[in-house]
């Protein structure tokens, strides 16, 4: 393995750890405590089937990112077309992870405010969707703005303009 691959060969062994995680969370765990939540609390045990489908279509937003990055990170290359589809492939991870947190924001003001079942953790499960948005905004707008100063090469770039240290 050369020293340039072992890099993305970790970060492809962290995406399958990721993946499996979710994987078994969506399928296994989520449906799991559902049963067990509507079996304990028969009042709210009509919530279970919606909010296991709506953290299953979440789940698979993030699943879908995580596929994104790998291909974003399998591209190769430095320059040019292989730059454009890795740019491509972060841009659809980033609408993802948005997507994500979106669909859990639903189920959090669902649960804390319609359904009045959850408490403060919904609150603070709301306010983490929210950090995630805003990180993913503020990731994808400093990617872009760090590529358009590393796009034209250095002699084409006007005098005095260097690109920003992040």
């Amino acid at each position: 393995m050369t020293p340039d691959a072992r890099p993305a060969a970790i970060a492809h062994a962290a995406l399958v750890a990721l993946l499996v995680g979710a994987i078994l969370l969506q399928f296994w765990i989520v449906p799991s405590l559902a049963a067990e939540s509507a079996a304990r609390y028969p009042e709210v045990a009509w919530l279970a089937t919606p909010y296991v489908v709506a953290v299953g279509i979440g789940l698979g937003f993030f699943e879908l990112s995580l596929f994104a990055v790998w291909r974003a990170i399998s591209t190769g290359g430095r320059e040019g077309r292989a730059v454009k589809r890795a740019e491509r492939w972060l841009d659809l991870a980033t609408l993802a992870i948005i997507s994500m947190a979106v669909v859990f924001s639903g189920v959090f003001v669902h649960a804390g405010s319609v359904a009045k079942v959850g408490g403060p953790p919904m609150l603070f499960g709301l306010l983490c969707m929210i950090a995630v948005i805003v990180a993913a905004l503020v990731g994808h707008h400093r990617r872009r703005r760090r590529l358009a100063y590393c796009e034209p090469p250095s002699s084409a770039r006007p005098e005095g303009l260097e690109p920003p240290t992040f």
